[in-house]
């Protein structure tokens, strides 16, 4: 049921700007260029939503080892669990 309502709350409409910034986060052109912080506030909120796809470009858009280098090792494990999330919802 948890992902059920993570799943809802992906879709909800009443979080517009999210949505704006993931949008952002994944298909930027370089002029609305967003910080690294926000990038991987981005990507771990990709990957608890079971964005799996999202996650991982942003994850190639972050400089090597940001913001550590024991977070960045975990980011790959992230992106596996929201595939895991998704494949279960399908």
């Amino acid at each position: 049921k948890g992902r059920q309502v993570v799943k809802k709350l992906a879709q909800d409409d009443r979080a517009p700007s999210l949505s704006k910034l993931l949008a952002q986060a994944v298909h930027s052109d370089g002029n609305d260029k967003l910080t690294n912080l926000e990038l991987y506030t981005l990507l771990f909120l990709a990957t608890r939503l079971g964005r799996a796809k999202d996650a991982r470009f942003i994850y190639h858009r972050l400089p090597e080892d940001f913001p550590n280098e024991d977070e960045y090792a975990m980011i790959p494990y992230w992106i596996s669990q929201a595939e895991q999330f998704s494949e279960v919802d399908d």
